[in-house]
Protein backbone atom coordinates (compact mmCIF):
# COMPACT_ATOMS: atom_id res chain seq x y z
CA UNK A 1 0.00 0.00 0.00
CA UNK A 2 1.11 3.67 -1.07
CA UNK A 3 0.86 5.91 1.52
CA UNK A 4 1.28 9.58 0.99
CA UNK A 5 3.22 11.96 3.42
CA UNK A 6 1.88 14.74 4.28
CA UNK A 7 4.06 17.70 5.85
CA UNK A 8 3.16 21.14 6.93
CA UNK A 9 -0.23 22.43 8.07
CA UNK A 10 -3.28 23.32 6.00
CA UNK A 11 -4.49 26.85 6.56
CA UNK A 12 -7.07 27.74 9.21
CA UNK A 13 -9.87 28.21 6.49
CA UNK A 14 -9.09 24.92 5.01
CA UNK A 15 -9.82 21.35 6.05
CA UNK A 16 -8.82 17.89 3.96
CA UNK A 17 -11.98 15.81 3.49
CA UNK A 18 -10.54 13.60 1.83
CA UNK A 19 -7.38 11.52 0.23
CA UNK A 20 -6.92 9.33 -2.36
CA UNK A 21 -3.25 7.41 -3.90
CA UNK A 22 -4.30 5.86 -7.16
CA UNK A 23 -3.40 3.51 -7.49
CA UNK A 24 -3.46 2.14 -3.98
CA UNK A 25 -0.89 -0.56 -4.51
CA UNK A 26 1.96 -1.11 -6.95
CA UNK A 27 3.83 -4.08 -7.78
CA UNK A 28 7.26 -4.61 -6.55
CA UNK A 29 9.64 -7.67 -7.75
CA UNK A 30 13.55 -8.31 -6.67
CA UNK A 31 15.57 -10.46 -4.45
CA UNK A 32 13.11 -12.27 -1.65
CA UNK A 33 15.65 -10.57 0.75
CA UNK A 34 15.02 -7.49 -0.32
CA UNK A 35 11.82 -7.03 -0.51
CA UNK A 36 11.05 -8.61 3.40
CA UNK A 37 13.57 -5.48 4.47
CA UNK A 38 10.78 -3.18 2.62
CA UNK A 39 9.06 -1.34 6.00
CA UNK A 40 6.90 1.05 3.91
CA UNK A 41 6.08 2.62 0.24
CA UNK A 42 5.58 6.13 0.37
CA UNK A 43 5.31 9.92 -1.44
CA UNK A 44 7.90 12.23 -1.23
CA UNK A 45 6.76 14.93 0.85
CA UNK A 46 3.34 16.66 -0.04
CA UNK A 47 3.90 20.21 1.73
CA UNK A 48 0.06 21.08 3.08
CA UNK A 49 0.51 24.86 3.71
CA UNK A 50 1.30 25.57 0.35
CA UNK A 51 -2.18 24.05 -1.03
CA UNK A 52 -4.54 26.87 -1.31
CA UNK A 53 -7.85 24.38 -2.94
CA UNK A 54 -8.20 21.11 -4.05
CA UNK A 55 -4.93 19.14 -5.59
CA UNK A 56 -4.31 16.56 -7.87
CA UNK A 57 -0.33 15.50 -7.44
CA UNK A 58 1.66 13.04 -9.52
CA UNK A 59 4.27 11.36 -7.30
CA UNK A 60 6.51 9.28 -7.88
CA UNK A 61 6.91 6.76 -4.86
CA UNK A 62 9.62 6.13 -2.68
CA UNK A 63 10.92 2.49 -0.59
CA UNK A 64 11.99 2.85 3.10
CA UNK A 65 14.72 1.79 3.43
CA UNK A 66 15.98 2.46 -0.03
CA UNK A 67 17.64 0.34 -1.88
CA UNK A 68 20.00 1.74 -4.39
CA UNK A 69 18.41 -0.61 -7.29
CA UNK A 70 15.14 -0.68 -6.26
CA UNK A 71 13.80 0.25 -9.39
CA UNK A 72 15.75 -2.05 -12.83
CA UNK A 73 13.33 -0.18 -15.01
CA UNK A 74 10.95 2.53 -14.20
CA UNK A 75 10.60 4.66 -10.82
CA UNK A 76 6.48 3.74 -10.57
CA UNK A 77 4.32 6.88 -10.00
CA UNK A 78 0.74 7.62 -8.31
CA UNK A 79 -1.42 10.46 -8.31
CA UNK A 80 -2.66 11.68 -4.87
CA UNK A 81 -6.01 13.62 -5.05
CA UNK A 82 -6.55 15.97 -1.76
CA UNK A 83 -10.11 16.95 -1.34
CA UNK A 84 -10.34 20.25 0.52
CA UNK A 85 -13.25 22.19 1.65
CA UNK A 86 -13.53 25.97 2.70
CA UNK A 87 -14.15 26.65 6.69
CA UNK A 88 -15.27 29.79 7.51
CA UNK A 89 -12.85 31.41 10.27
CA UNK A 90 -14.42 33.14 13.12
CA UNK A 91 -12.80 36.11 14.09
CA UNK A 92 -11.95 37.47 17.51
CA UNK A 93 -15.34 39.86 17.32
CA UNK A 94 -17.60 36.45 16.67
CA UNK A 95 -15.61 33.62 19.11
CA UNK A 96 -18.17 33.27 21.90
CA UNK A 97 -16.81 33.96 25.66
CA UNK A 98 -15.00 31.15 26.70
CA UNK A 99 -16.73 28.59 29.09
CA UNK A 100 -14.56 30.32 32.34
CA UNK A 101 -16.18 33.65 31.22
CA UNK A 102 -19.29 32.70 31.10
CA UNK A 103 -19.19 30.83 34.19
CA UNK A 104 -18.17 33.84 36.03
CA UNK A 105 -20.56 36.29 34.55
CA UNK A 106 -23.70 33.57 35.73
CA UNK A 107 -22.00 33.36 39.27
CA UNK A 108 -22.14 36.67 39.18
CA UNK A 109 -25.18 37.35 37.91
CA UNK A 110 -26.76 34.39 40.26
CA UNK A 111 -24.30 36.00 43.55
CA UNK A 112 -26.13 39.10 42.52
CA UNK A 113 -29.73 38.26 42.58
CA UNK A 114 -29.19 36.17 46.20
CA UNK A 115 -27.89 39.28 47.68
CA UNK A 116 -30.92 41.57 46.40
CA UNK A 117 -33.13 39.11 47.87
CA UNK A 118 -32.00 38.52 51.17
CA UNK A 119 -33.09 40.04 53.71
CA UNK A 120 -31.10 40.79 56.67
CA UNK A 121 -32.44 38.63 59.89
CA UNK A 122 -32.65 41.95 62.22
CA UNK A 123 -34.63 43.67 59.46
CA UNK A 124 -38.42 42.73 59.82
CA UNK A 125 -41.28 42.88 57.23
CA UNK A 126 -44.05 44.84 57.85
Amino acid sequence: TVTPELVGSLSPELRLAYIDVTPERIQLSGPEQEMDQIERVTTPPIDQSTLTESAVIPCEVKIFPPFPYAFRSFVPEVTVSLSLIQEPVETEDEQPASSSNSEAQALAQTDAATKDSLIPVSQKIP
